[in-house]
């Protein structure tokens, strides 16, 4: 099965181009289709029958099979492979009329081993997806560990509650102008519901309590 084969120069010196690697199992159904009409004007009747066997199998495994692209060259080795035990089975005058065909069939043991090897892939690929869906952090789980983060922490006076610069009535997070930053992810917003944003000012009360729970301002807010 080579793709792009030249058929109007049939001389042994033709080079014959690299078959492309099928990208989904259409493209092995079609070119087994185009060798099938090929078959039609030049091949032998016996190997034509084969032909439109192999036809009528590779498209009914297309649509009863999940085909992966690395899945592929598997089938179309076997059809390769298969398609050359005719050439020796007429090279060795060993071929009886009318079997051949019956080779392009499911019962085929080295087809069904492929068969095996494909369905043990996807079964492979499924308990990767499984596994890797099982250890992708969960929001609701970082969300608990930040509120018992948060509750290890003291409670605010009122006293440095009123000094706490809001934006659009939501209190700043304290922790996002320190050194330590704020443990809040794309996922994972701020706990408490806490803004982020850039203050014109940092009472000196607070910069006082940043210090001592989160170590100090940023570089950027020192001069606040």
């Amino acid at each position: 099965m080579n793709g792009g084969s030249n058929f109007q120069n049939l001389s042994s010196s033709t080079a014959i181009p690299k078959a492309p690697q099928p990208k989904d199992v259409h493209e092995v159904v079609a070119a087994c289709q185009i060798l099938e009409l090929f078959a039609s004007d030049y091949f032998s009747a016996d190997l034509k029958a084969s032909i439109t066997a192999l036809v009528a199998l590779v498209t009914g495994l297309a649509r009863s099979h999940v085909w992966e692209a690395d899945d592929l060259p598997l089938l179309v080795y076997w059809i390769n492979v298969t398609l050359e035990e005719y050439r020796t089975q007429i090279s060795q005058a060993t071929l009886v009329p009318g079997e051949f065909k019956k080779t392009f069939s499911l019962e085929n043991s080295s087809l069904q081993h492929i068969l095996q090897t494909v369905s043990s892939r996807q079964l492979q690929r499924l308990r990767n997806e499984i596994t890797q869906s099982s250890r992708a952090p969960r929001r609701g789980q970082e969300q608990l560990n930040n509120d018992y983060a948060a509750k290890q922490v003291a409670p605010l006076t009122k006293g440095l509650e009123k000094l706490i610069p809001h934006q659009e009535g939501t209190q700043l997070c304290l922790r996002y102008l320190s050194v330590k930053g704020c443990r809040s992810t794309p996922t994972v917003p701020c706990f408490s519901g806490r803004a982020h944003f850039d203050p014109e000012s940092v009472h000196p009360r607070l910069k006082a309590l940043i210090k001592k729970r989160f170590g100090g301002l940023k570089a950027k807010y020192s001069s606040l």
